[in-house]
């Protein structure tokens, strides 16, 4: 099945999209570095490293530096 959509259902579409994106975007927290894991939780740097590694802790993929989901302080809290 195939739906032709006009120019102007286009943008409607394409704006209702990138509203409802930028409503997640706000809502979504930034991932933590080591540091401030280690404040927000009480716990030592050493520690978060270690739980990391063993995989207690999950970690955002980024090249180089060592980055948190927020929502992994619940854990702690």
């Amino acid at each position: 099945m195939i739906i032709q959509l006009t120019d102007e259902q286009i943008d409607a579409l394409a704006d209702a999209v990138e509203a409802r994106l930028k409503g997640r975007l706000k809502e979504a927290k930034k991932p933590l570095t080591v540091t401030e894991f280690a404040k927000a939780s009480g716990l030592s740097t050493s520690q978060i490293y270690r739980w990391v590694e063993s995989g207690q802790l999950r970690r955002v993929p980024n090249l180089g530096k060592v980055l948190i989901p927020h929502d992994e302080l619940s854990k702690f809290q």
